[in-house]
């Protein structure tokens, strides 16, 4: 279902994987792929869309600072706004299952 839905571009699934770097673009951190993708990030949150992240207990954290980071140098803002802002839209407009 996850490839009929990419190929509609409904969904676009992108990995950070540790043990297979080749796999992921040399990412193999979540919040790194993010980083990496941040164009696309942007352009996502432009177009009103939300983003669904997985990955373990630590990546919360990461996650939040590359979206800060992103929306910091798309807006100039400091980290500190862009760091509340993302504290605004988590759960909104991003979302993160984490495991232990």
């Amino acid at each position: 279902m996850r490839k009929a839905q990419e190929a509609q571009g409904v969904v676009s699934v992108r990995r950070a994987c540790t043990h297979e770097a080749d796999a992921s673009k040399g990412r193999r951190i979540v919040q790194d792929r993010i980083w990496h993708d941040g164009e696309d990030v942007r352009e996502l949150f432009r177009k009103g869309a939300n983003l669904y992240l997985c990955g373990a207990g630590v990546v919360g954290t990461g996650v939040e600072g590359a979206m800060a980071k992103i929306r910091a140098e798309a807006r100039a803002e400091s980290i500190a706004d862009a760091t509340e802002w993302v504290k605004k839209v988590k759960g909104e407009r991003f979302s993160a299952g984490v495991f232990v």
